[in-house]
């Protein structure tokens, strides 16, 4: 996050000095937001490696896994715009918490080994803050509408992605394990700016953008039977939509 902060305070330096050179009017900008995001399912593979006879593997796809329900979020944003004519551009850090520390996933499997149904696979996850560098582009359509897009990336580390697999079958066993990364993806969305009313300074948004999460999540696990290994990993399709309104202060 520190890393991120230091790239937006020198691009907005830079932009501020050439936008000022090529005649534009700039300002630097803080703000709120609150909303909605929603993902989209996810389909997970799993690998079971036996112990003996000659280490047989079993592998298998766990489709519609994950939470697709809609959950609130809240954030926070601060960048510098500048203003040329009906024209805008801009550069944004969003910093935006979302209302899901834990997201959990269970799931019955059967393995042809044992021939029947072995056991059930669940899972859950907590996310931190999302921290997103964007840079805005909008055309002022009318004094009281202005649309704009927006395109960046964004990171947020993911803590104790862990599973439990349970296998009643002879011998029973339990595994059990957990791991942390960083999750990197790309976002894109339009939107549309509206100022307020006997106040300069203040404006509203209004804007939906996509979210695209490429990175896969993989974890191993040992059974208690010191014998069979678990692996499971996301295919790496998940993605978020989210749904937001801001209020920002403009540093006129």
């Amino acid at each position: 996050m520190k890393r991120i902060g230091i790239l937006l305070c020198l691009s907005s330096s830079l932009f501020a000095a050439s936008a000022a050179q090529a005649g534009w009017e700039g300002n630097w900008l803080l703000g709120v937001s609150g909303g909605w995001a929603w993902h989209s399912d996810r389909d997970v593979d799993v690998t079971i490696i036996h112990p003996a006879p000659g280490n047989q593997i079993t592998s298998f796809r766990a489709g519609d896994v994950g939470d697709s329900n809609s959950k609130f979020i809240w954030g926070l944003l601060a960048g510098y715009q500048a203003r040329c004519n009906s024209w805008l551009l801009g550069g944004e850090i969003n910093v935006d918490w979302r209302d899901h520390g834990d997201d959990g996933a269970t799931f019955s499997f059967i393995d042809p080994v044992d021939g029947a149904v072995s056991g059930s696979v669940s899972g859950n996850s907590h996310h931190n803050a999302v921290v997103g560098l964007t840079a805005r582009v909008g055309y002022e359509v009318s004094r009281y509408f202005l649309p704009y897009i927006r395109l960046g990336a964004e990171v947020t580390r993911v803590d104790d992605v862990d599973f439990v697999a349970i296998a009643p079958a002879v011998p029973y066993s339990v595994a059990y394990a957990n791991d942390r990364n960083h999750r990197w993806g790309f976002v894109g969305g339009v939107g549309a700016e509206f100022p307020v009313p006997l106040c300069n300074a203040l404006s509203l948004r209004a804007e939906y953008n996509y979210h695209s999460h490429s990175r896969h999540d993989d974890v191993v696990a040992l059974a208690s039977n010191l014998g069979t290994l678990y692996t499971i990993s996301g295919d790496g399709s998940r993605h978020e939509n989210t749904g937001k309104a801001s209020l920002v202060w403009n540093f006129l």
